[in-house]
């Protein structure tokens, strides 16, 4: 039995801006469900940029949606990776969100610093 996308734990997650090509990574315990809803909070909240951006709940989609306005597009949240223990899945999406360029990056922090001697590595997985 499979479980629905929704309902699933210990993920590396996508969350797309339907106008424009940022999107943004995330890793979570909880289910997808969960998460979105936290993130979806965040956007519905009147927050001033600058608390928002220095706020310890660091969210970059909600960053985005108030910095531009722009229509978050959770119903397309994609899971990029299911890892249960931790710290894989911390590499896993510092990985992925490296793999992202400026434009299509709307994460404030970059996650677990990936070194760079891994970058040829990287470009390699990508290209195949």
């Amino acid at each position: 039995r499979t479980i629905e996308k929704q309902y699933r734990k210990n993920t590396v997650y996508s969350i797309p801006c339907k106008d424009c090509p940022k999107k943004y990574l995330g890793q979570t315990t909880g289910t997808i469900k969960k998460r979105c809803s936290e993130h979806r909070n965040w956007c519905r909240k009147k927050h001033k940029k600058k608390i928002l951006k220095t706020s310890k709940k660091n969210d970059g989609i909600a960053f985005h949606f108030h910095e531009t306005g722009h229509i978050i597009d959770f119903d397309n949240t994609a899971i990029l990776a299911e890892e249960k223990a931790y710290w894989k899945r911390l590499i896993i999406e510092g990985m992925e969100i490296k793999k992202l360029s400026l434009t299509e990056r709307a994460n404030l922090q970059m996650g677990y610093e990936i070194d760079p001697i891994w970058d040829a590595i990287m470009e390699n997985i990508q290209k195949t």
